[in-house]
């Protein structure tokens, strides 16, 4: 009897595995069939590198962007929402296959006044902030939050058609995005 209980636990758990969140929003999504290629910008994915590079040297040159810290990343700075009056620092740049086509797209952002001691300017503070930024950008879903287990780190996650938003804490000044097509290989 204790065997046969044991393994109905086991069988709920693995039942239970298959049935996360997570797994349930990425195939809804997907069977919605709906392909999303555009980027912020007007950057999308499968641009070359080269495209890349010509349409981020446009957007320099109008000033919307400019080059960012070790010219690792583009920088754009959001401008800031009437009820706090902070602005933004984004920092991004595309993720790019062996064939230099564009598969994604990465980003950084934190509050311009950022200092240790600036209350109201640091990671935690801008979540919310960036998460409905990214809701207006690409509507529909929430983000949902994923419980890391650990202090003071937070991390959530999107998904919407065939791109899924991952969000993540870097430390007390930034945080990460990543955005992905889920489909390709």
């Amino acid at each position: 009897m204790n065997k046969l209980i044991y393994l109905g636990l086991i069988l709920l758990c693995i039942a239970a595995c298959e049935t996360s969140p997570y797994k349930r929003l990425k195939e809804k999504e997907l069977a919605r069939g709906i392909t999303i290629d555009s980027m912020p910008f007007g950057l999308k994915l499968g641009d070359s590198k080269k495209d890349f590079y010509a349409k981020c040297w446009e957007l320099n040159k109008t000033g919307e962007i400019m080059a960012g810290p070790g010219n690792e990343f583009a920088r754009h700075y959001l401008e800031p929402k009437e009820e706090n009056g902070k602005r933004i620092d984004m920092l991004f740049y595309g993720i790019f296959d062996e064939e230099d086509k564009m598969t994604g797209f990465r980003m950084r952002f934190s509050y311009t006044g950022w200092s240790p001691w600036a209350e109201g300017y640091q990671a935690d503070d801008l979540k919310e902030a960036i998460e409905d930024t990214l809701v207006k950008w690409y509507p529909g879903n929430d983000f949902m939050d994923v419980d890391l287990k650990i202090d003071d780190m937070f991390a959530s996650y999107k998904i919407e058609g065939n791109l899924e938003f991952k969000l993540i804490k870097i430390d007390d000044r930034q945080i990460a995005v990543r955005i992905e097509d889920i489909t390709a290989p």
